[in-house]
């Protein structure tokens, strides 16, 4: 089903959310009541929020910029960080690597008439599927998205060492200690991250922040 309205955009995080927020609880009942296989439970752990970290980042965005792409937008409507992913997108991959003046000068007719036509956004840009998301790489995609990523600032060494870092040892073979508190550090935080992601998207949407606002986004 497209994701025509802001109806259908929060009901989309809110279902993905949920199914998540579900399994990772019955994960943690299943930590605290299973003393004796405790620590194979504990590391397997990490790996399912690492999981749950990764695929709702990417579901979310999926969604946001489906309803993006379905609102006949003009490139030019947009906010600072959309329009840059937009053009980038379209048009500058081979553009910034060239020291070509003509091919920048070919840049800006190309944005130039373009700038009535309607948007169309492709999420997969923002993802690979070689590359972990590290803190580094969640606040690159909330600037192209244009969202504010301050609130994961704090978080860079618990996304990066704690989360990516053991679930990297784990997922190769490598017999690295999680302990419980570990785990309910990484729980929360995977919770806290989802929710904020979601309601930054939501906020967007009702504040309609996607779209430039010339005295912010000059």
């Amino acid at each position: 089903m497209q994701i025509l309205t802001k109806e259908a955009l929060s009901d989309k995080l809110s279902s993905e959310l949920a199914w998540r927020k579900k399994e990772l609880s019955a994960l943690k009942k299943l930590v605290g009541t299973n003393s004796g296989d405790v620590d194979v439970y504990l590391r397997s752990s990490i790996c399912l929020l690492y999981a749950h970290f990764e695929g709702f980042t990417k579901q979310a965005t999926v969604a946001y910029l489906e309803f993006l792409s379905n609102q006949g937008l003009q490139c030019w409507s947009l906010s600072k960080g959309l329009l840059g992913s937009y053009l980038y997108q379209k048009y500058g991959k081979g553009i910034f690597a060239s020291n070509n003046i003509n091919e920048f000068e070919k840049f800006i007719l190309l944005c130039r008439s373009d700038q009535n036509h309607k948007i169309h956004f492709k999420a997969d840009e923002l993802f690979s599927a070689k590359s972990n998301l590290t803190y580094d790489r969640l606040k690159n995609i909330f600037e192209r998205l244009g969202l504010d990523p301050s609130f994961f600032e704090t978080k860079q060494k618990l996304i990066d060492t704690k989360l990516l870092g053991r679930r990297n040892n784990v997922a190769h073979g490598e017999s690295v200690p999680v302990d419980k508190e570990d785990f309910d550090e990484l729980h929360i935080a995977a919770i806290e991250i989802m929710e904020q992601i979601k309601t930054q998207i939501e906020n967007s949407v009702v504040l309609e922040s996607y779209l430039l606002n010339d005295k912010v986004d000059k």
